[in-house]
C-alpha cells in the first residue's frame, strides 16, 4: 500500500489555514464520520453533530453518547466544541470558561467535555495533556479532553474509509480503493442527466432493508447481490446504503486493486469491504478479520446461497418517479421505461454512458460479423472449417 497519500497532522493544520470557512464547516463532519467508523453502530446511543451550514447554529458544537467508546470517543455522554482558530489556546480557554458557566443543561459531572482543534497543540510553556490536567483538576466536569492535529490524524489512520475520504477532500490522491461517495460520484456523473439513488433502487425497498439489516449485523459475514448485471448490483449496493444508511458511509470502501485489497483486510478497524475488481480472492479471510464484504454479482447460478440478495425486476412506476427527479418530462420518462423494460444496462446508455459493453465496442465488430454469417459449425468438420476460412478472409 502506498503511503503517499497518507494525512498528516501538518496536511490537516495546513488545510485550515488555506481554506478557514470550509474547515470550520467540515472539521465537525470529520470527526462525525470518524465516530461512526470507530464505534460499533450498537454502542452509539445519539450522535448529534451539525456541519456545513448548520455549524452556526446556537448551543454546542455536538453532543455524543455511547455505551463503550475508545481513546478517542469517551464512554457515556460526552459535549464537544470545534475550532480552527489560529489562536487554539486561547480559543479552549474561551469555550471551557464559556460552557462551564452556561452548560446548557448539561450534567457537567456526569459528561466528558472535548474539545477539537485542526490546529498542532505545540506551547511549550503549557502542552495539551498539562493543559487537561489544569482544567481536570478544577472538577467542573467528568472530565476535560483535548484532541488536536496530531489526534486527527492517529484517529484517521485508524479509520481507512474516512482517512481515504479526508485525503481526496484535501487534495491527496489515494489509489487502489474509494471511498464510496467517491465511487457513486464517479457512476452517477456518467450520465447526462445526473443520476440518482432512487434511479438505481427503482422500488425495490426490501431488497434494500435486506442489504442495511445484513451490514448491521453484529457477525461479520459475505453478502452476494444479484442484479441483471454486475453494474446493478454494484450500483444498487452503493445507493442504497447512501441514502438509507449514512451512519455506514464511514466504514465502507471498494477495492479496484486486487494487491490493494491484501492490504487494507490486514486493518482492525471493522470494514464494509466491496471488491470491483476481475481477480478471485479469499473472501473468507476478510470476514475472519472482521470485515464485511458485499459481492456484486450477475450470475444467478449461485443465487441460492447463504446471504444472497436477488434483486427483483425494478417497480416501473418508481423508475418513471426517479427519472423526473433527474429531469425528464413524464410522459418522455413513461416512454423511455416502456422501450428499455427497465433495464439499467440501456437506461445508462440511452442517456449517454460511455461505458458501452464489451461485445457492442467497434474493435469487436469484425469477430461478430463472422460469428453472424458462419452460424452452426463444426471444428472437427474439415468442411466446416474450410468454409469458416473463406469466410474471414472474404470479410478481411
Amino acid at each position: 500500500m502506498s503511503e503517499g497519500w497518507y494525512v498528516t497532522a501538518h496536511d490537516i493544520d495546513l488545510w485550515a489555514d488555506k481554506n478557514p470557512r470550509r474547515a470550520q464547516e467540515e472539521l465537525s463532519l470529520l470527526v462525525k464520520k470518524l465516530i461512526f467508523a470507530s464505534v460499533k453502530p450498537i454502542y452509539i446511543c445519539r450522535i448529534c453533530i451539525p456541519s456545513k451550514d448548520a455549524i452556526s447554529l446556537k448551543g454546542w458544537d455536538g453532543i455524543v453518547e455511547v455505551k463503550a467508546g475508545n481513546p478517542f470517543v469517551p464512554s457515556g455522554l460526552s459535549v464537544w466544541e470545534f475550532g480552527t482558530n489560529k489562536d487554539y489556546k486561547k480559543k479552549a480557554n474561551e469555550d471551557y470558561k464559556k460552557r462551564s458557566e452556561d452548560p446548557l443543561g448539561i450534567d457537567k459531572t456526569n459528561a466528558t467535555f472535548v474539545i477539537v482543534t485542526s490546529r498542532i497543540w505545540k506551547d511549550k510553556k503549557e502542552d495539551k495533556k498539562n493543559w487537561e490536567q489544569e482544567k481536570n483538576a478544577e472538577g467542573k466536569w467528568k472530565q476535560v479532553r483535548v484532541l488536536d492535529a496530531v489526534d486527527l490524524e492517529t484517529w484517521l489512520h485508524q479509520c481507512s474509509a474516512v482517512h481515504r475520504w479526508f485525503a481526496r477532500k484535501i487534495g491527496k490522491l489515494p489509489e487502489g480503493a474509494l471511498d464510496i461517495e467517491q465511487a457513486w460520484e464517479d457512476w452517477s456523473s456518467a450520465t447526462e442527466p445526473l443520476s440518482n439513488e432512487n434511479f438505481v433502487i427503482a422500488g425495490r425497498t426490501k431488497a434494500v432493508e435486506n442489504l442495511i439489516q445484513k451490514l448491521k449485523n453484529e457477525e461479520p459475514l459475505v453478502i452476494r447481490v444479484f442484479g441483471e448485471s454486475r453494474d446493478e448490483a454494484y450500483a444498487f449496493i452503493l445507493a442504497s446504503i447512501i441514502k438509507n444508511a449514512k451512519e455506514l458511509i464511514p466504514r465502507v470502501l471498494i477495492i479496484t486493486d486486487p494487491k490493494e485489497w491484501m492490504s487494507i483486510v490486514e486493518i482492525q478497524d471493522p470494514l464494509i469491504l466491496i471488491p470491483w475488481f476481475d481477480d478471485s480472492i479469499n473472501l473468507k479471510l476478510a470476514v475472519q478479520k472482521g470485515h464485511w464484504v458485499i459481492v456484486p454479482e450477475s450470475s444467478f447460478q449461485n443465487k441460492n446461497q447463504k446471504e444472497s440478495i436477488v434483486l427483483p425486476r425494478p417497480d416501473k412506476q418508481s423508475l418513471v418517479k426517479a427519472l423526473i427527479e433527474m429531469g425528464i418530462d413524464e410522459k418522455k420518462a413513461w416512454e423511455i421505461v416502456k422501450n428499455t423494460r427497465g433495464f439499467l444496462s440501456p437506461l445508462r446508455r440511452l442517456f449517454g454512458d460511455s461505458k458501452r459493453p464489451k461485445w457492442a465496442q467497434s474493435e469487436n465488430a469484425i469477430p461478430l460479423i463472422i460469428a453472424l454469417l458462419i452460424g452452426a459449425w463444426d471444428e472437427r468438420n474439415k468442411h466446416d472449417i474450410e468454409k469458416v476460412k473463406k469466410t474471414c478472409w472474404n470479410i478481411l
